[in-house]
């Protein structure tokens, strides 16, 4: 390499017929065959103007050309690729659901929503429903706000609260209320 950097085209040939064929296949295998002599010949380019870089106790001389030549390609990539606005794109249906599938999902998700709706603020482990339901801030040292802890009126209140919130829920997930 120390003739390549004073400037011998003979040893650059020298290393262009060793290394070429592995470039060419860097080249074609990241950015494929029509652009792979153009990784080739922006490989050889850099090695001829950097030669003085290289240094062989950090490296093979083909670890290090075969860097440059990866470099080389993936910045041609960057280069000549197309981005594609995923906005535009519309999304594939999926092959494996169907109308049935979808009726089903949607059942559940509102069956779902229902439930969270209708839990009371107690039972709730959100910090602004805590508040509603009376309990303070949680604090590493303090008790976990639970119903036993609560004074007897708010429990009662709050059993009541529970009763009321399944027996609507049990109504609303009768077959004749989910044809609604």
């Amino acid at each position: 390499m120390a003739e390549v950097a004073a400037g011998s085209s003979d040893a650059l040939a020298a290393v262009f017929e060793r290394l070429g064929p592995s470039v060419r296949a860097v080249g074609r295998r990241i950015v494929g065959d029509g652009a792979a002599d153009d990784v080739v010949q922006e490989t050889f380019e850099r090695l001829w103007r950097h030669a003085a870089r290289f240094d062989p106790r950090r490296g093979s001389l083909d670890a290090w050309v075969l860097r440059i030549a990866r470099n080389a390609a993936l910045g041609q990539l960057r280069r000549t690729r197309h981005h594609v606005d995923l906005a535009v794109v519309p999304e594939p249906a999926d092959a494996d659901r169907g109308p049935a599938d979808a009726v089903v999902l949607i059942d559940l998700t509102t069956g779902v929503r229902r439930a969270v709706a209708g839990r009371p603020p107690a039972t709730s482990a959100c910090p602004r429903a805590r508040s509603r339901a009376g309990c303070g801030p949680r604090t590493p040292t303090s008790a976990p706000c639970s119903p036993t802890r609560d004074p007897p009126e708010r429990r009662a209140t709050s059993a009541a609260t529970v009763r009321r919130h399944e027996r609507s829920a049990g109504d609303r997930s009768s077959p004749a209320s989910l044809g609604e």
